[in-house]
């Protein structure tokens, strides 16, 4: 019997000496990989570095899932977007936002519906689609997934329990149909079409949220002009655009957004930027000293330097941030 024994004990220290070795061997290999962490939390809000683009993943207190655009088709973008979605373990997207119909917003969308089923999506009302041939693309997909459209329009509430969610443009002079401005333009230009993208409130247990888009300045006055005159208090309760704690900064930092007025209402404590290599001088240099003088304590976050960031919202009303890169 001693000898059968010492023969387990042995073997025992054997392979608990093989695991060791290679736990330690895998260890050495762990300071050259990037550390990818998904924070728990009931609100986490993820934008996603897509490089020169846009993609926010929101996962809800109620579990629901929440996306704002997909970004543009190249490189391992829509990896990024699948990693983040596979570690909420989400199935479903509750929500789809297309902000507007710019590539580098809404191009992995197509990707996006063989993966996972899309209960509604949200889309520019444009008429003539013929002059945009990936968003025609785009929404020929989501017709043959049978997803909800709507069209976003001022005012939409998708809030659930504790949190709420209000669509706060796209606005025409006062407050009328944007999209009847955009088409009766034979062509519209580029400010036209980056202004189609909803600006986008979002509020749980007091910590506030602002997605912007790419809209340019002429939208963020009329946002100013709707909120100081009270019309979104008439229908959307408790929205308060002062001291918002993420902003989402419009149009990749560009300098024809984020104008004194806007930054100075809002106010920021943190300014996410999704930007990647471009050459277009973004973010502008100019719109970063304004962010900076009107709310010197904000903390700046750039994808393209920080990687991925993710806001995760704990019940007791406090926010964590963690970056990828």
């Amino acid at each position: 019997m001693s000898w059968l024994y010492e023969r387990k004990v042995y073997l025992i220290l054997a392979i608990h000496f093989f695991i060791t070795s290679m736990l330690l061997s895998g260890c050495k290999k762990i300071p050259n990989e990037k550390i990818v962490l998904f924070p728990i939390a009931p609100l986490v809000v993820a934008y996603v570095d897509v490089g020169m683009g846009d993609c926010t993943f929101i996962k809800l207190p109620d579990n629901k899932c929440m996306m704002i655009d997909t970004g543009e088709d190249v490189s391992n973008n829509y990896s990024k977007i699948r990693q983040f979605l596979d570690n909420y373990s989400v199935k479903s997207i509750d929500y789809l936002v297309l902000s507007h119909v710019d590539r580098d917003h809404i191009e992995n969308t197509i990707k996006l519906l063989e993966d996972f089923s899309v209960r509604q999506a949200f889309i520019p009302k444009i008429l003539n689609k013929d002059l945009y041939t990936a968003f025609s693309n785009v929404v020929d997909n989501l017709v043959n997934k049978n997803v909800s459209i709507k069209y976003s329009m001022p005012l939409i509430n998708l809030s659930g329990e504790d949190y709420s969610i209000y669509f706060l443009s796209p606005n025409g002079n006062q407050m009328d149909d944007y999209y009847a401005e955009f088409n009766s333009s034979v062509m519209p230009n580029a400010d036209q079409i980056n202004n189609l993208s909803p600006i986008i409130y979002l509020e749980y247990k007091g910590v506030r949220f602002l997605f912007t888009g790419d809209v340019n300045y002429s939208q963020e006055n009329r946002l100013l002009t709707n909120y100081n005159v009270g019309l979104y208090s008439e229908f959307l309760p408790n929205i308060n655009l002062e001291n918002i704690d993420v902003l989402k900064v419009a149009h990749h930092g560009s300098n024809d957004s984020s104008t004194t007025n806007f930054l100075s209402l809002v106010n920021t404590k943190t300014a996410i930027i999704s930007v990647g290599s471009n050459s277009y001088s973004l973010p502008s240099t100019s719109m970063i000293n304004r962010l900076k003088t009107i709310s010197p304590n904000c903390g700046i976050l750039r994808t393209d330097l920080n990687g991925s960031i993710i806001i995760s919202v704990s019940k007791d009303y406090q926010y964590k941030i963690t970056t990828q890169a």
